[in-house]
């Protein structure tokens, strides 16, 4: 079984980092910034559009979920709740989120309820009958519930996947993701509202929303690409409604519409 986790920093770039830009909608001082660092395998760049984490070529994923299966979630809010944001809120945040990957993908996602995550290797452990864990952490913790170490320093969230190797193709069998919930408290405001539940293109672009979407697009098996317009571009504004770009959903349709394992 193979490992990959792509991992998020808030403020200041060094080089070899990308960049991922999370507004404050509210107010208007300078956004802060959030860079990106990869861990093993390096992402392989396919298409500017869309690209995988592990491609076979530049339009086929070699390492995706089973389509024809239903993939569950959960979400721990635990470490939400207790940087001020309102469970509830953030639960529908994410099912707003995941059905939009859910039409783009052609993959049916059940949500299974709250769990309650544990910490295996600074990351969440797999719980039975859970394929994809959510849950946030906060830096200043360690142990069973902060997530301390996996989000040290200036580290905003993490998101990976497990995968068994199975010659052309490769199964991803499970996966997960972590936002540090004290950043995303202090980096944003859509929090502190009751979510709207309108399309996108009707209100004001949610910035922690379009953050859920390009993690949980890592935990799919999406990598960064170059355009501008796609969830998946390293810099999200939030001055651009989040939603998922042409590209995104191309490549979320490919990761959907692979063989049956």
């Amino acid at each position: 079984m193979r490992l990959f986790t792509r991992l998020h920093y808030p403020y200041g770039l060094s080089v070899r980092k990308l960049v991922l830009l999370i507004a404050t909608v509210a107010v208007s001082a300078p956004a802060p910034v959030f860079a990106d660092a990869v861990s093993v395998p390096a992402p392989q760049r396919t298409v500017s559009s869309f690209s995988f984490f592990s491609a076979a070529t530049a339009s086929t994923p070699k390492a995706y979920w089973n389509p024809c299966q239903v993939i569950r979630y959960g979400i721990d809010t635990t470490q939400a709740t207790a940087a001020g944001m309102t469970g509830s809120r953030e639960v529908k945040r994410w099912k707003s989120a995941v059905n939009e990957a859910s039409r783009a993908m052609g993959v049916t996602f059940q949500y299974v309820g709250r769990v309650h995550a544990r910490v295996a290797k600074n990351k969440p452990a797999r719980l039975p009958g859970v394929d994809i864990v959510i849950t946030y952490g906060n830096a200043s913790r360690s142990g069973a519930a902060g997530y301390g170490a996996a989000l040290a320093g200036t580290t905003a969230g993490v998101a990976g996947v497990n995968w068994t190797e199975a010659g052309q193709r490769d199964q991803i069998t499970s996966g997960y993701v972590v936002i540090d919930a004290r950043d995303a408290a202090a980096h944003t405001s859509t929090w502190q509202q009751p979510f709207d539940s309108r399309p996108a293109t009707q209100r004001d672009p949610d910035p922690l929303r379009a953050l859920y979407m390009h993690e949980f697009g890592h935990a799919l098996g999406l990598e960064h690409v170059e355009d501008s317009s796609q969830i998946m571009y390293p810099r999200v504004s939030s001055t651009r409604p989040d939603i998922y770009g042409s590209g995104d959903r191309a490549g979320l349709q490919a990761l959907g519409t692979q063989a049956c394992f």
